[in-house]
C-alpha cells in the first residue's frame, strides 16, 4: 500500500522510497529511491501528465520509450525495471547510474586517457549495434544521455527520440546539432543507424579531445560547419585519426559502418587478438502466428513501437522471419536456449545474419535554432498525495535465453583485477578446449553448450567495483557434475584458488 515516507513527508512510489532528487530534465524530474522490500537503489523519473497537454507529441513519444526500453536487454543499456502511474505523473522506475551523466564525468577531467576513452566507445558501439540488430535507432546519442554506474560501466539511456520505423516517414524533431549528422540537419532522408555512428564519432572526439569537432556561437554557422564536414584533427593517434575520420565522413553511404569498426585496430586495442568479440544473438526462427491469439496487451506495445495495424497483421503471418516476430518474442519471453540456432554460433567464428530491408528505419529531421542548443536542461515539480497503478504497458519485458530463477543451479566466483574482456577470452578459450559452442551476446555475458553431455549454460560477468567482477555460472539444461567440472575449470582458467 502506498504511503508517506515517516517524518518526511514523501511520497512512496510503489515499493520504491524516494531518498532526493538527481537533477531535471527536458520532461521532469529524476529523483534516487530504493525498494523497501531489496533495498536495490533506483532512478524514478517522474513526468507529469500535464506536460501532454501542453507539448503535442509528448505522450505518444513517452510510451515508444516505455516500450523500446521495455524491449532491450543489455548491460550497456540502461533497464527499465517498472513503470507506475497516478492521476497526475508517470513514474518509470529505472536502473541507478550512480556516477551520473558522461558529459558531467568528462567535464570534471576535462580529456580522458585514451584507453578508458577507447573502452567507452566500445562499450557505446556494442550497445548500438545490439540496438541497430533490432532495428533500434536512438537518434540522440550525446554524452548528456550516457550514463556511468558504480563501476564506471556505460549506460545508454534517455530514448524518448529513439524510434523503430519500418517505412519511409517525415517528422519534425528537436535534437542535438552538435551530435547530429550532415544529412540530419540538412532535412534529407535518412539512415538512422548511420546518422547515430557519426554521433559517437563525436563523442568519441570529445573524450579525447575535451571539446567537439563542430562548435560555433551562431547556430546557423554551427549547422553549416556541419554539413561541410571540415574540422581540425587534433594530434591524436594516427589509428584514432583515421577512425574517427572514417565515421564523421559526410557521405553517409560512405561512412564506416558498426561492422568495419569492430574490425578497426582502435576497437580492439587492449584486447587478445585471439578474443572473438561480442555480437547480438541470432534470431530465432518462428512460424506463422495468429493475431487474434495475441494478448491485446502485447499488441498495444508493437504498435507503440511504430508498427501499424496493417503492418502487424502481414508480419506476424508471414512464414518468414519479421522483425514483428523478434519483438513479440521478446515481450513474450519465450526464447529459450534450445531454440537459438546454434549453427550461427560465435564459436564457429561463421556471420551467417545479414541485415533486413526491414530493418532500415529512415527519417526527415528538421532543426530549429531556437530550441538546438545541446546543453538546455529544463524541469517540473511534481507534489501529491499518490495513488499509483502499474500500466498495462509496464511488464518487465526481457531479452535472452534465461529469466530470472529459471535455472537449475548457480555457482558464483570472485575474480580481482583482471578486465572483463579478459575474462571472456580466457573463458573464451577454455570453452574452446572444452569442445564447447558458444555464443558471446554482450561483454558480460556467454551461452554455451557441451552437444557431448547434454549440458547448457549461461556465464555472466557482474562488476562489485571498476576493476572486479563476479563471475556467475547458471546450469540451464544438463547434468550436475558437468556442471561442477565446467565451473572448476573456469575457476582454474581464470586463475581462482577454489
Amino acid at each position: 500500500m502506498d504511503g508517506n515516507l515517516p517524518g518526511t513527508g514523501e511520497p512512496c512510489i510503489g515499493n520504491y522510497i524516494p531518498v532526493r532528487t538527481l537533477g531535471e530534465g527536458t520532461t521532469g524530474k529524476v529523483k534516487l529511491a530504493f525498494n523497501k522490500d531489496t533495498n536495490e537503489n533506483v532512478a524514478i523519473k517522474i513526468i507529469p501528465k500535464s506536460s501532454f497537454e501542453k507539448k503535442a507529441g509528448l505522450e505518444t513519444k513517452v510510451q515508444r520509450e516505455i516500450a523500446l526500453m521495455g524491449l532491450v536487454k543489455h548491460p550497456n543499456i540502461m533497464r527499465l525495471i517498472d513503470v507506475f502511474e497516478s492521476p497526475k505523473h508517470l513514474y518509470l522506475v529505472l536502473e541507478y547510474a550512480q556516477q551520473g551523466e558522461l558529459f558531467d564525468y568528462l567535464i570534471s577531467r576535462r580529456v580522458l586517457p585514451e584507453d578508458q576513452a577507447l573502452d567507452f566507445f566500445r562499450q557505446i558501439i556494442l550497445a548500438l549495434e545490439y540496438l541497430h540488430k533490432h532495428g533500434i535507432c536512438h537518434r540522440d546519442l550525446k554524452p548528456e544521455n550516457i550514463l556511468l554506474d558504480a563501476s564506471t560501466r556505460i549506460k545508454i539511456a534517455d530514448f524518448g527520440f529513439a524510434r523503430w520505423i519500418k517505412t519511409n516517414i517525415a517528422e519534425t524533431s528537436c535534437g542535438s546539432p552538435h551530435y547530429a549528422a550532415p544529412e540530419v540537419i540538412s532535412g534529407k532522408a535518412y539512415d538512422g543507424r548511420k546518422a547515430d555512428i557519426w554521433s559517437v564519432g563525436i563523442i568519441l572526439f570529445a573524450l579525447l579531445a575535451g571539446y567537439l569537432p563542430f562548435d560555433d556561437a551562431s547556430i546557423r554557422s554551427l549547422l553549416h560547419k556541419v554539413k561541410r564536414g571540415t574540422f581540425q584533427m587534433p594530434a591524436f593517434h594516427p589509428d584514432i585519426q583515421d577512425l574517427i575520420h572514417r565515421i564523421l565522413t559526410v557521405d553517409p553511404d560512405r561512412r564506416i559502418t558498426i561492422e568495419e569498426i569492430k574490425q578497426h585496430p582502435c576497437f580492439r586495442q587492449g584486447l587478445n587478438p585471439e578474443y572473438i568479440l561480442p555480437k547480438p544473438l541470432p534470431f530465432v526462427n518462428v512460424g506463422p502466428i495468429n493475431v487474434e491469439q495475441i494478448n491485446p496487451d502485447l499488441l498495444k506495445n508493437l504498435l507503440r513501437i511504430g508498427f501499424s495495424e496493417e503492418d502487424l497483421q502481414a508480419d506476424l503471418s508471414s512464414p518468414e522471419n519479421t522483425m514483428a516476430k523478434v519483438f513479440l518474442t521478446m515481450l513474450e519471453q519465450k526464447t529459450n536456449i534450445m531454440s537459438i540456432p546454434w549453427d550461427a554460433a560465435d564459436s564457429n567464428s561463421v556471420d551467417i545474419l545479414q541485415q533486413s530491408e526491414i530493418m532500415t528505419p529512415v527519417h526527415v529531421v528538421h532543426f530549429h535554432p531556437d530550441s538546438a542548443d545541446p546543453f538546455q536542461r529544463h524541469g517540473v515539480t511534481p507534489s501529491e498525495s499518490l495513488s499509483l497503478s502499474q500500466m498495462s504497458y509496464a511488464t518487465q519485458y526481457t531479452w535472452g535465453v534465461e529469466e530470472q530463477n529459471n535455472y537449475l543451479q548457480e555457482k558464483t566466483f570472485e575474480t580481482f583485477g583482471i578486465t572483463i574482456w579478459q575474462i571472456m577470452f580466457n573463458i573464451q578459450t577454455q570453452l574452446k578446449s572444452m569442445g564447447m559452442q558458444w555464443f558471446h551476446p554482450n561483454p558480460q555475458e556467454i551461452i554455451a553448450r557441451s552437444e557431448e553431455v547434454d549440458l547448457y549454460v549461461t556465464i555472466e560477468g557482474t562488476f562489485r567495483t571498476t576493476e572486479d567482477v563476479n563471475v556467475s555460472l547458471r546450469l540451464l539444461h544438463g547434468d550436475g557434475s558437468n556442471f561442477n567440472e565446467l565451473y572448476e575449470s573456469l575457476q582454474s582458467a581464470l586463475g581462482v584458488v577454489a
